[in-house]
Formats: structure tokens, sequence, C-alpha cells
């Protein structure tokens, strides 16, 4: 038997092979973080439960108090309720896994500016859970439903053993669709899809404040996790062009 060369496909399969590599290990650095801060917090609920408290009386002081009335209203609506805690379930992460593959393989500058806009916004979502630990309405509240509990697809909102339920604020649900919406609205060329792009965000700050998962201030809270991680994202790239 003689050898022969690899041929340009397998090249570049193994080349897709070794750039992915990397890629994986973000994700594995960034769930053994999550999951860190899920232990740390894991016993603090009377903690969280007063830190719930203080949020509320800053609601009420700025007059946002309206978590009772607007889950009420969503759940008096036909079908509505149940719309909603299906989008809070399938909106957020297999959205967002399969929106972030896509990127990856099809538009990979992109890809390299969510991923790095990703994780900043992540570290900083997860000191503040770690320090700042905050129960969300169905654990916090008085009277609110827990419209996911009750739904039939739990297991895939909170896989038993990784979700935190401590971390009401800041809320990743709508911080990272609307980093996400952001850093893919200007790829879409299809009027629909843009449409589409942007009213995700404000399905999803419907869907968290309705299925009783987050307060009102939970979603400015996203918005700048948002915010921190585009600018993390865009001062790492100035980084390495510089160095470049």
């Amino acid at each position: 038997m003689t050898w022969a060369p690899p041929t340009l496909r397998e090249r570049r399969t193994a080349s897709d092979r070794a750039a992915v590599l990397p890629e994986l290990g973000f994700v594995a650095a960034a769930l053994v973080c999550y999951l860190a801060v899920r232990w740390y917090t894991l016993d603090r609920t009377p903690e969280a439960v007063r830190h719930t408290a203080a949020v509320l009386r800053l609601e009420r002081l700025l007059h946002l108090d309206v978590e009772h009335r607007f889950q009420d209203a969503a759940l008096s609506v036909p079908g509505l309720g149940t719309f909603l805690t299906q989008f809070y379930v399938w909106g957020y992460f297999p959205a967002l896994i399969v929106i972030v593959v896509w990127m990856y393989r099809r538009h990979p500058p992109a890809y390299r500016r969510l991923r790095t806009a990703l994780l900043v916004s992540g570290v900083a979502g997860l000191l503040v859970y770690a320090t700042y630990p905050t129960a969300p309405p169905w654990i916090g509240g008085t009277g609110f439903t827990d419209t996911v509990a009750h739904g039939s697809f739990e297991g895939v909102a909170r896989p038993h053993g990784l979700t935190n339920h401590l971390g009401a604020v800041p809320s990743f649900h709508v911080g990272w669709v609307v980093l996400v919406a952001v850093v893919v609205l200007p790829l879409l060329r299809s009027p629909v899809l843009r449409v589409l792009c942007v009213l995700h965000p404000v399905l999803m700050a419907c869907a968290v404040v309705a299925t009783g998962n987050h307060w009102v201030l939970d979603l400015p809270a996203g918005l700048a996790l948002a915010a921190l991680g585009l600018a993390g994202a865009r001062a790492v790239s100035r980084v390495a062009a510089g160095v470049c």
C-alpha cells in the first residue's frame, strides 16, 4: 500500500475540526464557571429573597411593580400564557444554539464578535449572581404562578442539576437575546427575518415577566449586560488588531 497525500477535502475537514476545538473549550469553561456559581449560591435562598425585597422596594419607588398585573393579564387571554411559556423555553437556549452554529459556519467574523460578547457578559452576569443572588417572582414573591413548572417542557427550560434558581438579576434571557439580535440583524436581508429578529427580544421580555421568572427591573439589567458584552467584544477586537 502506497502513501497518498491528504486530499483538499480531507485537509479542510481536519482544519475545521482543529478550529472548533477552542470554541468547545470556551463552552466548557463557561459551563464550569456557571456550575461553580450555582454551587456557591445553592443554599442562599433566604439571602436571595431579602435581595428580592430590595428590588421590589425600588420598583415600587419607580412605579414599575407591574408583574402581577402583567402575568394576570397574559394568563387571562386564552392561549397567550401557553405561547409565552413555550417562547420562554424554546426562544432561549434552543434558538441561541441554532443561531450561534449558523453564524459559526456562515459568518465567522460576526460569530467571533458574538462569542466574545457572550463570554464577557456571561462573566459579568455570573459575578452578579455570586455576589447578589436574587430570587425570581415565583420564589421570592407572593401569588405568582410558575407557568414553566406547569408546562410539559420544564426539563428543557430548567435542566436538573444545572439551573440556578437564584439568578433573577440580571436576565440572561433578555440580555443574550438582545445581544444576539444586535449582531445578527445586519446580516439579514429578508424583511421578514429582520422583523422576527427585532420581535424576538420584545417577546422574550414579555415572556420572562409573564411566566413569573423575572422582575421588571431585570429587563434593563439584561440590556446593560448586553451593552457590556458588546463593549467588551469591541475592546477585545481592538486589542487583537493592535497586536496583529
